[in-house]
């Protein structure tokens, strides 16, 4: 599984301090993702940390800091039980969608579209909202139209 991780989905990114920037619609929250035939949860947090699980396990085998930069969702990697996911590296997706109840993710380096569902919380006191930037919630933006 943590191959697949490192195949899949890490992209090492350079990541300037104070490149934050909004999403479309408020994506802090719990999302699953399907990883082959294993569900995986990433919570977001309003405070701009992230951790991610499989479903089974009971503690984060990744968490660190998310932002959001011209569209581009980094998850970079702070902590890891893995150790070929050393802390600085990044997983990266184009942001595609937002709903209430779903982001559409491109990953470049795949070139695949991936589809995160909101898990049963709803955005809280601990999850960030945020304020519209490049259009209303639930608008989405291909890479022809940035």
């Amino acid at each position: 599984m943590k191959s697949l991780f490192l195949i899949l989905f890490i992209v090492v990114a350079t990541i300037a301090t104070g490149c934050t920037s909004m999403p479309r619609g408020d994506i802090s929250g719990t999302w699953t993702m399907m990883s082959g035939a294993e569900t995986i949860l990433i919570q977001l947090d309003k405070t701009e940390h992230w951790s991610w699980r499989g479903l089974q396990e009971a503690s984060p085998t990744q968490e660190g800091r998310w932002f959001i930069h011209d569209n581009i969702l980094v998850l970079r990697v702070e902590k890891s039980k893995s150790d070929k996911l050393p802390p600085g590296v990044a997983f990266t997706w184009d942001l595609r969608g937002v709903t209430t109840n779903r982001l559409t993710l491109y990953a470049l380096h795949t070139e695949q579209e991936e589809h995160w569902e909101r898990s049963a919380n709803q955005p809280s006191d601990r999850t960030r909202s945020t304020a519209p930037v490049n259009g209303p919630v639930g608008q989405v933006v291909t890479g022809k139209e940035r």
